[in-house]
């Protein structure tokens, strides 16, 4: 189980969660998650947080929420990558998605950062499976850096033990390639 050290914002008139805020935990794992509006990335990480479904709204800035697993604690910054999400059912917008993501891998600071690219709403009929996502954003032809891909859901949260293990092992270096 996922324990949240940080504490949510909700928004009074209906419950949505609006924003968050974090402390800074020594020795935790400071991981990006990123992908493009509609991708799922705010729910993936709240799921991750909070343990639940949550309504969410557009992301307006960034969230920061720390995660504890097992024994690692992660500070994860949704910022609207070391962590990409991909809304899998969504084909039309895989060229968009692979722009951002290029975009972002070219940034000189994440040179040579593994790359962890999440499937998401795999819960949804006709999602596009991790092979066809890993060439939609043309994985196969990254030779200077580790990348993996992993079929999640916000919503039921498919495979996020697969993930967070994932996770653990890349950040602690026993999942390098």
């Amino acid at each position: 189980m996922v324990e949240t050290l940080s504490n949510g914002t909700r928004n009074k008139n209906n419950g949505e969660i609006m924003g968050c805020s974090a402390s800074k935990i020594d020795n935790a794992y400071r991981v990006l998650l990123l992908g493009i509006d509609g991708s799922g990335s705010t729910k993936l990480l709240f799921q991750l947080t909070f343990g639940q479904e949550v309504t969410t709204i557009p992301t307006i800035g960034f969230n920061v929420e720390n995660i504890r697993y097992k024994s690692e604690t992660f500070t994860v910054w949704d910022i609207g990558a070391v962590i990409f999400a991909v809304d899998s059912t969504d084909r039309d917008r895989f060229p968009e998605a692979l722009a951002a993501l290029m975009g972002l891998l070219e940034q000189p600071d994440l040179k040579g950062v593994p790359l962890i690219v999440l499937a998401n709403k795999q819960d949804i009929e006709g999602a596009a499976k991790k092979d066809e996502v890993m060439l939609a954003l043309q994985l196969i032809y990254m030779q200077n850096r580790e990348w993996y891909i992993v079929e999640t859901s916000a919503i039921t949260r498919q495979g996020f033990a697969e993930f967070l293990d994932l996770l653990v092992a890349v950040c602690t270096n026993k999942g390098r390639k």
